[in-house]
C-alpha cells in the first residue's frame, strides 16, 4: 500500500492513528497486518500501548496465535523497545 506515488508518509503518528482507526471499527486482523507490514510504507511503528492493547483484544477472544504472531512482529523490529510487560 503506497500513498503519493510510492513515497513513504512522513508523519511519525500516522501509524499509531491508523491503527487506533483499525480498532475502532473492529478490524483487528487489519491491526495485526499493520503491525507485521508497516515497514513497507510507513517510517515509524505505533505506540507501545496501541500495540498492547490490541494483544489485550486478541487474549480476551482467545486468539493465542494472533498474540503469538503479534509479539513475533514487535519483538522483530529494532525500532520498538522490548519491555517485560508484552510477557505478562
Amino acid at each position: 500500500m503506497f500513498y503519493n506515488f510510492g513515497r513513504k508518509i512522513q508523519c511519525r503518528d500516522f501509524t499509531d492513528q491508523f491503527m487506533k482507526v483499525i480498532m475502532k471499527t473492529q478490524q483487528y486482523d487489519e491491526g495485526l497486518d499493520l503491525m507485521k507490514y508497516y515497514r513497507a510504507w510507513l517510517n515509524d511503528p505505533p505506540k507501545r500501548r496501541t500495540v498492547y492493547s490490541l494483544a489485550t483484544h486478541f487474549m480476551e477472544q482467545k486468539e493465542y496465535m494472533k498474540v503469538r504472531e503479534l509479539v513475533e512482529a514487535y519483538r522483530n523490529n529494532w525500532q520498538l523497545k522490548l519491555t517485560p510487560s508484552i510477557y505478562k
